[in-house]
């Protein structure tokens, strides 16, 4: 209980400096990490409730809040590869042009590396 409240709080507190700094400047990094994060914490504290929740529908809510969390990254490289052979194809083969390309091969390898570890 007191894990989901702080989990939410703390999310509605990202996810407001998140629109301030939207507002101050679009192209900031950190608008990107500070969404993330308002994202995730919303997801621990909506599972948490879901889990709590004795219904069948919030069972099943929350199996599929667990597998958008278990396939994000995989969207995340999916993205992020496709973006590279773009930037690729249109700007040309330099190291700059691939960081995209070679995030989304980091990614994967990390998942490949846990999935052997088990």
């Amino acid at each position: 209980m007191i894990g989901r409240v702080l989990a939410l709080k703390l999310a509605l507190v990202v996810l407001v400096l998140f629109v301030i700094g939207v507002l101050r400047d679009r192209r900031s990094f950190s608008n990107a990490i500070l969404l993330g994060f308002g994202f995730a914490l919303l997801a621990l504290g909506a599972a948490d409730w879901l889990a709590d929740t004795p219904s069948r529908w919030s069972h099943w809510l929350l199996e599929f809040l667990i597998v958008l969390i278990a396939i994000g990254p995989l969207l995340v490289a999916g993205y992020l590869f496709q973006n590279g052979v773009v930037m690729a194809r249109r700007e040309g083969v330099r190291f700059k042009n691939l960081l995209s390309l070679l995030a989304a091969l980091g990614i994967l390898g990390m998942i490949a590396l846990a999935v052997a570890a088990l």
